[in-house]
Formats: structure tokens, sequence, C-alpha cells
């Protein structure tokens, strides 16, 4: 399962495990408010409902493996 932290000054770090079960890659970046047209698609995949959520924030990002 992933890893999601809210530090102040809006960092944010983001923690995703690979299928190994021993790597994982790391986000790190500043959260910054989003423009009015950016969304993320959610779908839950047991009952086939799809949303289309529009996002007050975006993580400018650094990626660490």
């Amino acid at each position: 399962m992933g890893k999601l932290e809210v530090q102040e000054n809006s960092g944010v770090s983001v923690s995703l495990p690979h299928n190994d079960g021993v790597n994982a890659t790391n986000y790190k970046g500043q959260a910054k408010p989003a423009s009015s047209k950016d969304c993320i698609p959610i779908i839950d995949h047991e009952t086939g409902a799809r949303t289309l959520a529009r996002l007050s924030n975006q993580v400018e990002q650094r990626t660490e493996r």
C-alpha cells in the first residue's frame, strides 16, 4: 500500500511500493493551487461507477527511486 505524507510549508511526500515488495518509488515536491481545468478520473472497478473529480492542488514533483 502507498504512503502519503503532508508536511509543513506545503511539502508532500508519496511512496509507492514495487510489486517485488522490497523497493519503492518516492515522489517529493511542493503543493500549489491547481488550474480550474485539472481533473482526475476515478473508476470503481467493482460497481463500474465513473467519476471525474476536480483537483484543488497539484504537486510539482521530484522522483527518487
